[in-house]
């Protein structure tokens, strides 16, 4: 096994497609772990030094990628952590199909073991099913570091059925009633369409419309907003639906969007990034309901095996009949 260090933005660009075909088979697989969502994410927020540690097999061929970043702290310690963050990051973790597990954590122990330049490990956001606590948990010990993990959240997440009548047959009869009532009021009341934008002229306005809706939510989503989180997200939203990621969706009243969705189609599953509405016009009419209704049911017909509604506990996300996963964070401190 031989290790290399990419410490300049151009590796995003440079090892793109290996990375995305490694990622494609690797054990955690997520559109967070995209280079191209890493790199949206280190052009605006990132801090430190870049520091990709790839892995190649005997043969050349890249085994793995553990993509991480340095920063100083305050108190003049090092930190070595994950490319991503709380704020847009929901799944972060290594790159690793299943086969090469073992040697590249052998290979990131001799890492970490060798650079002296690091006084903590601070890892966030790996998901429930990543081997990744195990692996640090054992080289902590080996070495005699403080290892701590807690979690951190739970992921909400819809196991879907091949039809949208399976699916509400799934929910239970007094969530299939609300739905179905919920859709059938808001369709009574008004002139109700729906719309996805995926590609094309069209995705700068609809990239504006999204922002708007979702600073038109509540106070505290509009607190959210600030010029780089614009930049970001019109950037991101660009980059997937260059990709064939995105499925930016809207539901229309009487012509006007009133709710919206900010979806990523990826790796036969449906993420919900963000969504918003207009809620002092259109908040009395349950038009968000309807749209996660919506959405849910073109999940299923992309033939997706999941729908996931990312970080976060919310009431209304089991009610759909989610199930949480956890998220978990990893602390290692060097003694």
């Amino acid at each position: 096994m031989r290790k290399q260090l990419y410490a300049n933005e151009h590796v995003f660009l440079e090892l793109s497609p290996k990375w995305r075909n490694l990622l494609m088979g690797a054990a955690s697989s997520y559109i967070f772990l995209t280079p191209q969502f890493l790199s949206v994410w280190w052009k605006y927020f990132g801090a430190g030094e870049l520091i990709i540690l790839g892995i190649d097999n005997e043969d050349k061929k890249l085994s793995a990628i553990f993509p991480l970043h340095s920063i100083k702290l305050a108190d003049n310690r090092t930190q070595l952590s994950f490319l991503g963050d709380l704020s847009v990051s929901d799944y972060l973790d290594v790159i690793i199909p299943e086969e090469n597990l073992e040697t590249s954590w052998d290979v990131f122990e001799q890492f970490l073991s060798e650079n002296q330049e690091w006084n903590l490990l601070d890892l966030i956001s790996i998901p429930e099913a990543s081997s990744t606590r195990k692996f640090l948990e054992k080289i902590a010990l080996r070495q005699n570091w403080k290892y701590q993990a807690s979690q951190q959240t739970v992921c909400p997440i819809i196991t879907l059925p091949s039809s949208w009548d399976q699916y509400l047959i799934q929910v239970g009869k007094k969530q299939r009633h609300e739905i179905r009532r919920k859709w059938k009021n808001l369709s009574e009341a008004v002139k109700l369409s729906f719309s996805v934008i995926e590609n094309g002229p069209e995705v700068s306005q609809a990239a504006e419309d999204f922002i708007r809706l979702h600073q038109l939510s509540s106070a505290e989503k509009a607190s959210f907003w600030h010029s780089k989180l614009v930049s970001y997200f019109t950037d991101l939203i660009k980059i997937a639906a260059e990709e064939g990621w995105l499925k930016l969706y809207f539901l229309e009243v009487e012509g006007v969007r009133a709710a919206t969705m900010l979806c990523f189609s990826y790796n036969n599953q449906t993420y919900v990034y963000n969504s918003g509405f207009d809620a002092a016009k259109f908040g009395h009419l349950g038009v968000g309901q309807v749209l996660i209704s919506y959405t849910i049911q073109q999940a299923i017909e992309l033939g997706h095996s999941r729908y996931d509604f990312l970080r976060g506990d919310e009431d209304y996300k089991f009610r759909f009949g989610a199930k949480p996963e956890a998220v978990f964070d990893i602390h290692i401190q060097r003694t």
